[in-house]
């Protein structure tokens, strides 16, 4: 079974696939969808009186991969075994004789109104993997209780995405501040004006500054698009603790998305669509634990930007590893880079006791 990563690209198949009669019922396609991808199932088949076809965003799911999709069980091969099964409504002896051509690890849902007494036979039958408003999806013997357990929580958390972000990745980033008056506004200005199709969770931790940097971050909180996917937060410290410890707390704020990033308080994005970007490289690349961006010096006694010479030493590489990290810091910044949140369950708080705490993290 592949592990469930938020996929971009189903989603929106889906979106898009969707009739007219699938906009109340997307949830439930959308997580059939993904069970298709996570078992690697083949051939669907929807019965039921509700049967008006197949539900067309859960049919290409299958068809894309090599699949078939089809409504009814007239002339159908007993050999040809059905992976799943959606009974949509009331379906009489279509579901008896449905029974015997199902795959052993095959997966039911019951939907619509009608076939109660079939669905709780069913549900005392075989292991539930998550139930809906108005739908309970299932797998076949209760022997697959256990993988029917995991099943259920990928579905849940991916049903709890969709729920809180319609869909979109959600990027964390992190921002730390202490006497940046002069930047903070910039750069919370080119964080919230980022374009692309994601969610923001901003994080902003302040280390007790002494000038107007608190006002010049509330008055940019304030200038959000209320309409806009962005939840921002400003925290503030009590007492000045230091940068280390400051991203620390900051670092342990980014998880529950997946992705994050980092901009200090006196840095700022000079590309409207550099989160997209990396978000589209990473998805193209899941092998990749993270990825990194260019990283340019402003003097301001000049106003000349200069680049950061390490990058001008990659000689056209775009894949690097540990060792090549080990040996030189050419990203050059932490707020450079672009990460997985998965990744934040391995980072261990001893680290950032150590002098080389940002070569380690």
């Amino acid at each position: 079974m592949t592990e469930y990563r938020y996929n971009k690209s189903l989603y929106r198949m889906v979106k898009d696939a969707a009739g007219e009669q699938e906009e109340g019922c997307f949830t439930k396609c959308y997580l059939m969808a993904c069970l298709a991808r996570l078992l690697e199932l083949k051939n669907y088949v929807e019965i039921g009186a509700r049967d008006k076809g197949v539900l067309t965003a859960v049919a290409a799911s299958f068809v894309l991969h090599g699949g078939t999709a089809e409504s009814g069980l007239r002339g159908r091969d007993k050999r040809d075994k059905i992976d799943m099964l959606h009974v949509n409504g009331e379906a009489g002896q279509d579901y008896e004789d449905s029974c015997a051509l199902l795959a052993d690890s095959a997966v039911l849902v019951f939907s619509g109104g009608g076939a109660l007494e079939q669905k709780e036979k069913a549900k005392a039958a075989h292991a539930l993997i998550y139930e809906g408003d108005g739908y309970v999806i299932l797998l076949k013997g209760a022997a697959g209780t256990i993988s029917a357990r995991k099943l259920g929580a990928e579905l849940a958390g991916a049903a709890r995405k969709i729920g809180e972000s319609g869909g979109r990745p959600v990027v964390s980033v992190g921002v730390l501040a202490y006497n940046h008056e002069n930047f903070i506004a910039e750069c919370l200005e080119n964080i919230f004006n980022q374009r692309g199709y994601f969610s923001l969770k901003v994080r902003i931790c302040e280390d007790c500054s002494d000038d107007g940097t608190v006002k010049a971050i509330e008055s940019a909180l304030a200038k959000i698009d209320p309409c806009a996917a962005i939840d921002a937060e400003l925290i503030q410290n009590p007492r000045n603790i230091g940068m280390v410890q400051n991203f620390k707390q900051l670092a342990y704020m980014m998880g529950g998305g997946d992705y994050f990033t980092f901009c200090e308080g006196d840095d700022y994005y000079c590309d409207k669509n550099r989160i997209q970007a990396h978000i589209d490289y990473l998805e193209a690349n899941p092998l990749l634990a993270f990825s990194f961006n260019a990283l340019m010096f402003l003097h301001e006694d000049t106003g000349k930007f200069e680049n950061y010479l390490k990058h001008e030493e990659l000689s056209g590489k775009s894949v690097f590893y540990t060792a090549d990290l080990a040996k030189i810091n050419f990203i050059g910044n932490l707020g450079a880079g672009f990460y997985r949140a998965w990744h934040l369950k391995n980072l261990n708080p001893e680290i950032f006791e150590r002098t080389y705490w940002r070569l380690d993290v």
